[in-house]
């Protein structure tokens, strides 16, 4: 009964454990800001980066403005990063970029002040935060609509001064959230409010629409994209001397170069390591000393019934014969009832009848030829009492 309670017991504690391990636990709110495409975390910009992908002809692009990407004309060009650091000769090819028709939307915390100062627009210095603190955002369209979430507002506080800059929407305090600035034949678009291009912010209630919105305005549907991918890690004058001299020498290999650079690749490289470290794990489990190949079992009862008849027939040794059928009928009698050797007398004969249910005139025939069969045997004598002890034990 004790057992059952243990067993019992036992079974409903694995399968609390293993319910609890199953049930999804409440996560804390992630308030980091990496402002990446990459993830779904409150503060990246995943989801927008999946709607330009599935609406519009998107390329990517990891190298500085310039080359065939950015050729033609009627393309948009979309800076989505954290840090948007260009160097003046970077600066220039954008610009000549948008003047020949194209399009820039721009959306990052940190701008560099030449590039601003380039477009007529002042702003105070503005670190990206590590982590947004409670605050909320509201952004007003210029036509009416509002959009607003319990998320962080951090945000550059950005102040046009040059003509022909328009506001199209702003914030609760009264800054620019989005400015469209016309540029040659093209035109540029600044986010002023990056946290709202973010997962937090987009998935909030019916805050989709202003996505909506903003891509209505940039008319991107009709137009090819190009998503940068070269100014998100750029924080410094210090990132670029280190990526510019990250180009391996002629002849060696920039295989590590390019694998940190694609998180698909990545996860290739270290599944693929993984499986070949299963797989010699593995196989030498496998691996033994090799074995000695032992001879083939040949059929030797020919040779065995002609040694056990040379016994007899050779050497005529009946005395031996009879001690080997002696030997096995005492080694039956007690094994099988108990009965010693020295009790194999005639005094015994009525008892060993009624221990092995046998008839007392054979147990008393048995007796008497053990007696006789002990230093001379003759042929007839052998056979005789070969078969009174078979008779006895088999029958």
């Amino acid at each position: 009964m004790k057992k059952w309670i243990v067993a019992v017991v036992g079974i409903l504690l694995a399968l609390g454990i293993f319910i609890s391990s199953r049930m999804q636990r409440q996560k804390d709110f992630d308030r980091t800001v990496s402002y990446s495409m990459r993830s779904f975390r409150p503060y990246d910009t995943r989801f927008f980066f999946l709607t330009l992908k599935n609406h519009t002809n998107l390329r990517r692009s990891a190298h500085p403005p310039g080359g065939k990407k950015f050729s033609g004309t009627g393309k948009t060009y979309v800076v989505c990063s954290p840090y948007f650091l260009p160097d003046r000769k970077e600066k220039r090819d954008i610009l000549r970029f948008v003047e020949r028709g194209n399009h820039l939307l721009l959306s990052s915390f940190e701008i560099t002040p030449h590039f601003l100062k380039t477009l007529g627009i002042r702003s105070r210095l503005f670190k990206k935060p590590e982590q947004a603190n409670d605050d909320s955002l509201k952004i007003t369209w210029k036509t009416g609509p509002t959009w607003v979430y319990p998320g962080s507002a951090a945000a550059p506080e950005l102040i046009p001064s040059a003509t022909g800059t328009e506001t199209l929407a702003s914030d609760a305090r009264g800054f620019p959230s989005l400015l469209r600035i016309p540029y040659g034949d093209g035109t540029i678009w600044i986010q002023a409010q990056p946290m709202a291009l973010s997962n937090y912010f987009l998935l909030h209630k019916n805050n989709h629409t202003y996505l909506e919105s903003l891509m209505k305005e940039l008319r991107v549907t009709s137009t090819s994209v190009i998503w940068d991918d070269y100014y998100l890690s750029l924080r410094s004058e210090a990132d670029r001397q280190a990526r510019n001299g990250s180009v391996p020498p002629e002849g060696k290999s920039f295989f590590l170069e390019m694998v940190r650079k694609h998180p698909p690749l990545q996860w290739a490289v270290f599944t693929f390591l993984a499986g070949a470290l299963l797989f010699i794990l593995n196989y030498a489990r496998r691996l033994r000393q090799p074995i000695d190949r032992l001879p083939e079992m040949k059929n030797n009862s020919l040779e065995f019934t002609k040694a056990i008849a040379g016994l007899y027939r050779h050497r005529k040794d009946n005395a031996v014969i009879a001690q080997k059928i002696r030997a096995q009928l005492q080694d039956h009698l007690y094994n099988t009832h108990r009965i010693p050797a020295r009790e194999l007398t005639l005094e015994n004969a009525d008892t060993i009848s009624r221990k092995t249910g046998k008839p007392l005139p054979e147990v008393i025939q048995l007796i008497e030829t053990l007696n006789q069969v002990q230093e001379k045997v003759s042929d007839r004598a052998l056979t005789e009492f070969y078969r009174l002890v078979y008779k006895f034990i088999y029958k």
